[in-house]
């Protein structure tokens, strides 16, 4: 799990930083963004030192998440989140 986590923050601040809006991007920071892996929810919220922490999530939360994994990374951008769902099947 932690070398998946790993590898999905790094992907991810990748993302972030091709944005050319610097603004725009730092916007992205504040959000949650959400990691599946193998069906088990997991919340990456950001830290102030930049960082990621992986929290649980409760199940019927992420189902109310309308999220299709017909791709092994897949965008979402909601009212206020970016949710990011990583099948791992």
């Amino acid at each position: 799990m932690d070398e998946v986590a790993t590898t999905f923050v790094k992907g991810l601040y990748q993302m972030l930083d091709s944005f050319e809006d610097r603004e725009r991007a730092s916007e992205y920071y504040d959000f949650p963004a959400m990691l599946v892996w193998n069906d088990r929810p997991y919340i990456l919220q950001h830290e102030i030192m930049g960082f990621f922490k992986i929290l649980p999530w409760l199940r019927h939360e992420i189902e109310t998440v309308k999220a299709y994994m017909d791709e092994s990374l897949t965008r979402f951008e909601g009212q206020r989140n970016t949710f990011f769902v990583l099948d791992g099947r």
